[in-house]
């Protein structure tokens, strides 16, 4: 969790927030404490080994901001044009994403729901928790795995995800553009490569080894094991795609090590 002093004053802004007799007010209580969300960024890096929650880059996507999941004001062409936002938010660092500015400006205030799901509001606050959003959250752990990749350092929807979930991934993947800058395309195929290196040289490797086995040998599959491993610790980039080339290859050995 941040810290005490910092949820403290998170807590008191969003009592006035409470307090306030409009949405006029809410709002110039929000643009007066803005930098309170910024005051706790670099903890929240801490929780993604410094990458974007979004697309796993350190650099490729530019400078991180912080990011309200659910958003704290409402923009004009929404599917609700009268919600004021998820204002009671604002300050709980739960609703807290780190990004880069990329995909923060695309995504912006962006929050569909399913057509048959209610939203929460000033005065059903609790249904938050039943909402049946769209985009995927990062911190949910059933909704990254509906996001893949290939050799060409794209995203794409997990083989066999359809229905809901095909149109969540695709909706995310259009919506924080995540095909859309080069530069972390490139990241990815880059990662891919390096991966895909690793475990042809670790096939023939094994092969030798089984025909002719020697020390020099087993130190080299060691070596490369540990490569291999090291591309899918999460404090590395792109560390989601290094886990899906080791899971395409097909390799028992390599899929075992992805999962160690």
């Amino acid at each position: 969790m941040p810290p005490d002093d910092w949820i403290g004053r998170a807590e008191a802004v969003t009592q006035r927030l409470n307090d306030a007799y409009s949405a006029e007010e809410r709002h110039e209580i929000i643009e007066q404490n803005r930098a309170l969300w910024g005051e706790i960024k670099k903890w929240l890096l801490e929780q993604s080994h410094n990458k974007c929650w979004y697309t796993e880059a350190r650099n490729d996507s530019s400078y991180f901001e912080v990011e309200h999941f659910r958003p704290k004001k409402w923009n004009t062409g929404q599917d609700d044009p009268d919600f004021e936002g998820y204002w009671w938010l604002t300050f709980e660092w739960k609703n807290y994403r780190v990004c880069g500015n990329a995909p923060n400006r695309k995504k912006g205030a962006f929050f569909p729901l399913h057509k048959d799901s209610q939203r929460a509001g000033s005065n059903r606050k609790r249904l938050v928790e039943d909402e049946l959003y769209t985009l995927l959250d990062p911190v949910e752990i059933a909704d990254p795995p509906l996001i893949s990749f290939d050799e060409r350092g794209l995203c794409k929807v997990s083989p066999g995800i359809k229905g809901w979930e095909s149109i969540r991934a695709d909706t995310s993947i259009n919506r924080f553009g995540l095909n859309s800058l080069p530069q972390l395309c490139e990241g990815r195929r880059r990662v891919w490569k390096d991966c895909r290196a690793l475990i042809d040289e670790l096939a023939n490797l094994y092969r030798n080894m089984q025909k002719t086995p020697t020390a020099t040998c087993r130190a080299r599959i060691k070596e490369k094991m540990v490569q291999l491993r090291d591309k899918t610790k999460s404090d590395q980039s792109f560390s989601a795609v290094a886990r899906t080339c080791i899971h395409a290859s097909g390799y028992n050995w390599a899929i075992c090590l992805a999962q160690t």
